[in-house]
């Protein structure tokens, strides 16, 4: 009986030392559902070139497409970082560039800053681990969709206090 009571103490312990509260995110970004049923924010670049990333907790690196990346040549400095292999979803090993960006932005002012982005054809443009990290903790939340997260830059933020 002892034991069993100190295992549910720990557990418990546990669940309220890993839980975050609404209060200890600094901001909520808007999240769009698509029809298939995933989430999407608004992400700019150096504040001049918009567009629209899949946020994928699943993805490690985040990835945009060619064409975002021309636009990105246009209007700033891109800096080839790397080339690496990729594994897809469908288990394929694809090899792909790895570019440095800088001011990279989600919502309405959430700076990340410098992030590294692979470039893939027809992949689309995916908001993953690697640019999520910088903001941790994170939450989503589903009923009124918006990323909720601790670390931005300035800007204009929803606030949660």
């Amino acid at each position: 009986m002892v034991y069993r009571n100190m295992l549910v103490l720990s557990l418990t312990l546990v669940l309220i030392s890993t839980t975050s509260w609404a209060g200890d995110f600094d901001a909520r970004i808007p999240m769009t559902r698509a029809d298939s049923g995933s989430y999407h924010v608004e992400g700019s670049f150096a504040g001049r070139v918009a567009a629209s990333f899949l946020v994928d907790t699943g993805a490690g690196m985040s990835v945009i497409e060619h064409g975002l990346l021309k636009r990105l040549r246009e209007v700033s400095e891109v800096a080839l970082s790397r080339r690496i292999a990729a594994r897809l979803a469908n288990g394929e090993i694809q090899a792909v560039n790895v570019y440095r960006v800088e001011g990279f932005t989600i919502g309405a002012g959430c700076e990340i800053g410098v992030v590294e982005v692979a470039v893939m054809r027809g992949s689309g443009n995916i908001l993953g681990l690697n640019a999520l990290e910088k903001l941790a903790p994170f939450a989503l939340h589903l009923t009124s969709p918006s990323l909720a997260v601790s670390h931005c830059g300035p800007a204009n933020l929803l606030s949660l206090n």
